[in-house]
C-alpha cells in the first residue's frame, strides 16, 4: 500500500509485469531439471527460459530510461525476498518439501479426465 503512495499506476503495473516475468523465468529454469520426468521438450523449455530472460532485460532497459527507480525497486524486492527466505530457513529450519509425486499427478489426471491410467504417459 505504501508503494501506491509514491508511484503512479503505470509504474505499479510495470513492477507487477516484471515480477511476473521473473516468476515465469524461475519456473522455467526449475523445469529444466525435471524435463525427463514431465516429458516436456527440452528445446521448448530452454526457449521459454531465453525468451523470458530477453523480455525481462528489455523491460528493465526500457524502464531504466523512463523511471530508473523502478529497476532499483525490482532489485531491492528480489534482495529482500532472498533475505527473508534465508532468515526463515535459519530460524525455523524451513525445508522445501515435495508435495505431489509423479504418480499422484497421473492419478489426479486420470480422475479429472476420466481416462484409464494407461492412456496417460
Amino acid at each position: 500500500m505504501m508503494i501506491a503512495a509514491f508511484l503512479d499506476l503505470g509504474e505499479i503495473a510495470v513492477l507487477g509485469a516484471i515480477s511476473i516475468l521473473i516468476v515465469h523465468f524461475i519456473t522455467h529454469v526449475g523445469h529444466i531439471r525435471l524435463v525427463h520426468k514431465t516429458g516436456a521438450s527440452l528445446i521448448l523449455v530452454l526457449l521459454a527460459v531465453f525468451v523470458n530472460l530477453a523480455a525481462i532485460m528489455l523491460a528493465l532497459f526500457y524502464e531504466s530510461t523512463r523511471s530508473p527507480h523502478i529497476v532499483t525497486m525490482i532489485v531491492g524486492f528480489l534482495l529482500l525476498s532472498f533475505l527473508i527466505e534465508t532468515i526463515l530457513r535459519i530460524t525455523i529450519n524451513k525445508k522445501i518439501k515435495v508435495r505431489v509425486s509423479p504418480n499422484d499427478l497421473k492419478h489426479r489426471m486420470k480422475n479429472w479426465l476420466g481416462q484409464s491410467l494407461s492412456d496417460i504417459k
